[in-house]
């Protein structure tokens, strides 16, 4: 139980055992609806539910294949000891990582009270036991650590008791299974297959204040009356309990576009989505993003654009770029494909628009991200979450570059499918109209810029400035984005930079500014070897420049490039490597039923009504579950 609700039970308590609790009870309930007014689901992550979650809360889990599940939350336990087998089977053998974390599945050497040393494979553990299994891949073992003298790693490096400690520190890779309760039913959840997690938060604001305010009021009364009889108030009426049976969460299917994988010299790393939201082939662009995985090995560097849902991907032309730079700075790309070499300065303060601080969670590129949810009262829905930061602002300075780290949700992409979902049969009619008109082109951009991107404002001291939007990143993986914005009408010493949006559609991990002019950088072309498809056919002719000769694929298709590794930087100058890629993508779907035209209509040309709609099909699929 929190300390603010033990306080709050304590006043009740004493309010009714002295018999003086209408007032009391009247203010526990006028602050329960203002509260109830306010409540709204808290993203956080699985890793955070040990330390913020109490066991009762209400949360919901979003997993990686798009499926939601909801329910009152149980603690954290370890998995069985079948599950523990089944994943060490589903890994690959760790590597020695020498002094980092220990790994599932890395080899030790136990020691232990009495027995000869022991060689094992590591699978887990937790405050107090350690799990393990002999080579041989007989049943998963748990030990007690008060029975272990020492553990070998494979790279010679001796662990020794207290364990506990390193356990919180986080020096042994234990999967952790969160425990749900759905009405009498519990289920251990994976967290590693948890992508999104959000827990009911009701603040007692409100309900603390009325209370203490009313218990005043009766001490007051009750000094007063004594001689004649309390008039007892009625309760706050008990609410029914919410369904909570399984469901199926999210409507529509899930839409993407390109990924980029790299090959780091062991195997492919997922890196990031490209030309998200070109997804008609008028809408085509270029697009870069910095790489962050890609190895060269025996002079070459191999990239694969893969095509991993249900869409047909064009590739027009793929390039890998090598930025020479300075030392210390950080190369951002903006959206017109401009490289800046910068170097951050984080914000002085950032909050929610609930004035909550959420420094801790834009200050470091973790994944620990700010995102927000529909608010829970249907009468407010539609309303647009934002962030506030504060920066240093240097005298004179009459531009700043923006940086950013951030991801579109898989919801969102939900959102996406959903609405051309509702064109039906009419979907590809709507792809041609949309290729062949420049005007519908336009407004259907200008809906998206009002209704569903990233808008930035900065504060010029009288109100807030629009600094325009951030055009879709993908839900896939994280991107930096750069973006150039104008503070010369700004005469305060800070600014004020605020970022709002549709809310549970975008994550922001990491936002910082550059105040100087960005370094200048070499940007040099890398030559393509060769590319190939997965079924071995060869197509480098047709991807090396944007002609119109397009490489399509289907969902579970690819295409693999080698590049020629670059020369050495030169003296004084460090190197990143960026994708440079042209294309777009068009989802598919079957039709299943006639154009929805007055809905259509009314999302595109109500302002404001998209949201609202969003944040009801969102409210629906939790509430299905």
């Amino acid at each position: 139980m929190r300390a603010s609700t033990r306080l709050l039970f304590a006043v009740l308590l004493l309010a009714i055992l002295l018999g003086g609790s209408g007032c009391t009870l009247l203010g526990y309930w006028a602050g329960s609806e203002i509260d109830e007014s306010n409540e709204e689901y808290l993203a956080l992550s699985p890793d955070s539910a040990l330390t913020l979650l109490e066991t009762g809360d209400k949360v919901v889990c979003q997993f990686d294949d798009g499926s939601m599940m909801t329910g009152k939350y149980a603690g954290m336990t370890m998995p069985s000891r079948e599950q523990l087998t089944e994943m060490l089977h589903a890994r690959r053998e760790a590597d020695c990582a020498g002094g980092g974390t220990v790994q599932i599945g890395e080899e030790l050497v136990l020691h232990r009270r009495e027995r000869a040393p022991e060689q094992v494979l590591f699978l887990g553990a937790d405050a107090q036991r350690l799990w393990y299994m002999t080579p041989d891949g007989s049943q998963a073992r748990l030990l007690l650590f008060g029975h272990i003298t020492r553990l070998l790693r494979c790279d010679g490096t001796e662990l020794t008791p207290p364990f506990e400690p390193m356990v919180r520190k986080g020096v042994f890779d234990s999967p952790r299974f969160l425990r749900l309760l759905q009405g009498n039913t519990s289920r251990n959840l994976d967290t590693a297959k948890i992508v999104n997690m959000y827990f009911l938060h009701r603040p007692l604001t409100g309900r603390m204040a009325l209370t203490l305010l009313g218990a005043v009021t009766d001490g007051v009364l009750l000094s007063l009356a004594t001689k004649s009889e309390e008039k007892k108030s009625s309760p706050p009426p008990v609410e029914p309990e919410e369904n909570e049976d399984k469901g199926s969460g999210g409507t529509g299917h899930v839409t993407g576009c390109p990924f980029i994988e790299s090959w780091d010299g062991d195997t492919w790393q997922p890196e990031v989505d490209v030309v998200a939201g070109a997804f008609f082939r008028a809408a085509q662009r270029s697009d870069v993003a910095r790489l962050h995985h890609l190895r060269p090995v025996n002079g070459m560097l191999r990239l694969r654009v893969r095509d991993i849902l249900a869409e047909v991907d064009s590739i027009d032309r793929l390039g890998l770029l090598c930025v020479e730079h300075m030392p210390g700075t950080v190369v951002y790309p903006t959206e017109e494909g401009r490289l800046l070499a910068v170097r951050p300065v984080l914000p002085l303060a950032a909050v929610d628009r609930r004035g909550h601080d959420i420094l801790p969670q834009l200050g470091a590129e973790d994944g620990e991200a700010w995102l927000a949810l529909p608010t829970a009262d249907p009468a407010r829905r539609g309303e647009r979450q934002s962030v506030e930061c504060r920066f240093p602002l240097p005298a004179g300075a009459d531009s700043v570059t923006l940086l950013l780290r951030l991801r579109n949700t898989r919801w969102g992409s939900k959102l996406h499918g959903h609405f051309l979902g509702l064109y039906g049969s009419g979907l590809q009619a709507q792809y041609d109209a949309l290729n062949a008109s420049a005007d519908a082109r336009a407004c259907f951009r200008a809906v998206l810029e009002r209704e569903g991107l990233l808008a930035v404002s900065v504060w010029d001291g009288a109100q807030w400035c629009s600094a325009g939007t951030v055009r879709e990143v993908g839900h896939e993986a994280w991107r930096d984005v750069a973006r150039r914005i104008d503070v010369s009408g700004i005469a305060d010493v800070e600014l004020r930079v605020r970022l709002d949006a549709p809310a549970a559609i975008w994550m922001v991990d990491y936002v910082a500014i550059d105040a100087a002019l960005p370094s200048p950088v070499s940007v040099t072309p890398l030559p393509l070897v060769s590319a190939e498809r997965n079924d071995g056919s060869r197509c480098a002719s047709r991807v090396r420049a944007a002609d119109g000769d397009y490489v399509s694929l289907v969902k579970g298709e690819w295409v693999a490039a080698e590049f020629r590794m670059p020369m050495p930087p030169r003296s004084g100058r460090v190197q990143d490597l960026f994708i440079d890629f042209t294309g777009y993508y068009r989802p598919t779907m079957a039709p299943v039923s006639d154009p929805q035209t007055t809905l259509i209509r009314r999302l595109l040309e109500e302002p404001g009504y998209f949201a609202r709609y969003a944040d009801g099909l969102f409210w629906k699929s939790i509430t299905a579950l």
